[in-house]
């Protein structure tokens, strides 16, 4: 399955948020990422497509529907 870049997603199909968390400028894991909102344009409620609801950190199955995919 192939994996787009989040500026070209496919409906379906896996994309890569590449998304780097830093706190005081060195990169970390976020405390806890609760939802996953897409939108068609640019960061308004007007051009809201998607918006994902993650399971909640104390869950079993945190932080599904997210996959962490670490790079080597």
């Amino acid at each position: 399955m192939p994996v787009f870049p989040r500026i070209s997603g496919v409906s379906g199909e896996t994309i890569a948020l590449n998304a780097k968390f830093l706190m005081n400028g060195v990169p970390t894991d976020p405390f806890a990422i609760r939802r996953i909102d897409i939108y068609q344009d640019r960061v308004s409620d007007e051009n809201l497509v998607l918006s994902i609801p993650i399971t909640d950190p104390d869950d079993l199955i945190y932080p599904a529907p997210i996959e962490r995919v670490l790079s080597t």
